[in-house]
């Protein structure tokens, strides 16, 4: 049996690679968080992301990220950090054209919507805040997901 390359990462880890039929991604410790996996078309490209909850917060949750500009250059620094991030992933999305996969336990309509993540490519699993971690694991070459 051939062996699996696995990649591993982190909270706020990205890496944009080449991947193969072997590739296999392992995102440890979602609580808050989301993982995301953008394959190009022709299959061979990929930009992986583990978004931290708190860059999610700000993303996704107008109140939150209001809150954040009201506490003056560190929350307007923490804003433009998770902008940033953001903008890195949707920006690589545009340039190689391809599908786009997400999970995690708030991988919901709201996640999907700004991600633009079809339902058919998101895997909402159990956790979130309060709750254990979850580990999740995105195979390339069946293109699903799984728990850990």
């Amino acid at each position: 049996m051939a062996s699996l390359d696995t990649i591993v990462l982190d909270t706020d880890d990205y890496i944009q690679d080449t991947v193969s039929s072997k590739t296999v991604y392992r995102f440890p410790g979602l609580v808050g968080c989301l993982a995301f996996i953008h394959v190009s078309d022709c299959g061979t490209n990929a930009y992986s992301w583990h978004a931290a909850g708190a860059d999610l917060a700000l993303l996704l949750n107008p109140d939150q990220r209001r809150m954040y500009m009201m506490f003056g250059r560190g929350g307007q620094v923490a804003v433009s950090g998770a902008d940033g991030r953001a903008k890195a992933f949707t920006d690589y999305c545009k340039e190689y054209p391809g599908t786009t996969y997400m999970a995690g336990p708030n991988a919901d309509d709201v996640a999907r919507t700004y991600f633009k993540v079809a339902p058919a490519n998101s895997f909402q699993v159990g956790g979130g805040v309060g709750h254990d971690a979850v580990t999740v694991v995105f195979n390339v070459k069946d293109r699903s997901w799984s728990v850990d």
